[in-house]
């Protein structure tokens, strides 16, 4: 098999897929192939984006840091006064504030460099039905279809089951995140006074 399917791969990728739009279905399932080959190279990048994620936890930064924190620029005379291209006054606690959130952002870098994690995700995303976390059913059916055209070796059906279970923890963390911060707070208080 290979990738793009004939006319009769396309019916047989298309009719695991109940109620829904077929010709939205199969240019969503061609952009998501054409991300994931697109992408094969990406194996350097993610390398190079951890190797960030690590110097941002070194020693040097670390200090650069806690400097940062102890240095008050509120206090510096307007640098803008001695050089037009000066940079504004509070520029080392933004850089400090960068520093702070780096691991975690290169390391967010790093795990967009993964193709077939994000072909993964885009054909969960297609399936019309419920997400399923087993390791068979039609979901499965559908997801071989696609990934046997397009990944070098089979993929097996557990390794889709764990792909599936990664999905729903990525759904679960979205939907925190779009859920409202709606809350109430209500306090009741009792007064003593003294007798007398």
């Amino acid at each position: 098999m290979s990738w793009p399917p004939d006319a009769a791969g396309w019916r047989d990728i298309l009719d695991c897929l109940p109620g829904i739009d077929r010709l939205v279905a199969r240019a969503e399932i061609e952009a998501a192939a054409r991300d994931y080959l697109r992408g094969q190279g990406s194996a350097r990048e993610r390398a190079l984006w951890q190797r960030v994620a690590k110097l941002m936890k070194g020693a040097a930064i670390t200090e650069l840091r806690e400097l940062a924190r102890r240095i008050d620029y509120r206090s510096l005379p307007d640098p803008g006064s001695v050089d037009a291209l000066a940079p504004p006054k509070d520029w080392l606690p933004r850089l400090a504030d960068y520093l702070t959130r780096g691991q975690q952002l290169a390391t967010a870098y790093a795990d967009l460099c993964q193709p077939r994690e994000r072909l993964y995700a885009r054909l969960f995303r297609i399936w019309p039905g419920k997400l399923s976390v087993s390791a068979n059913g039609p979901q499965v059916e559908f997801l071989q279809k696609v990934l046997g055209r397009l990944l070098p070796r089979p993929i097996t059906d557990g390794a889709l089951k764990q792909a599936a279970k990664r999905e729903r923890t990525r759904r679960r963390i979205l939907a925190t995140a779009k859920m409202g911060g709606r809350s109430s707070f209500k306090a009741d208080a009792t007064v003593i006074r003294p007798l007398g």
